[in-house]
């Protein structure tokens, strides 16, 4: 069974979905070839019940880190919370504790990440691709007539 965009995670047919994935799971924790997991859960080969032993691992990874994500995001916060008195005495070391609370909740959430690098992409004509070795001889051209007198060797490497 295909997941449907804008389906509900709560809808009948995901929850049974969910069902027969971690039962498929639970089969091959215990041993049970795909063959037999796809018999047993009636699915029509043993390709889904890859499948669907795969869907349920990621869905359970997915749910441990997200899991480990509120734990420590919870942790943080209560130790802002506990200092933060002592952060409005002026107490340094209290202080010293809130700032690194909250880098370490920054980290979390990414938020002082480096913006992704930018990409310089070569393009032919009106920005599109080079797509013919005709188009990088022109390019070439264009190159040699900018140099002037200092031409381009053969191959087109200075």
């Amino acid at each position: 069974m295909a997941e449907r965009r804008g389906e509900s995670p709560t809808s009948p047919r995901r929850i049974e979905q969910n069902g027969r994935h971690l039962k498929a799971l639970e089969l091959r924790i215990a041993g049970m070839t795909y063959e037999v997991i796809a018999q047993q859960l009636d699915y029509a080969n043993h390709s889904g019940a890859v499948l669907a032993v795969k869907s349920a691992l990621s869905k359970r990874s997915q749910h441990r880190a997200d899991e480990a994500y509120d734990v420590s995001a919870e942790q943080l916060s209560k130790i802002v919370q506990v200092q933060w008195p002592g952060v409005l005495r002026g107490d340094i070391a209290a202080t010293e504790t809130c700032m690194r609370a909250i880098k370490h909740y920054r980290d979390l959430l990414g938020t002082d990440r480096p913006p992704p690098p930018q990409r310089h992409w070569v393009s032919g004509d009106e920005g599109g691709p080079i797509q013919t070795k005709q188009e990088i001889v022109v390019l070439l051209g264009k190159l040699e007539r900018l140099a002037g007198d200092q031409a381009l060797p053969e191959d087109g490497i200075p």
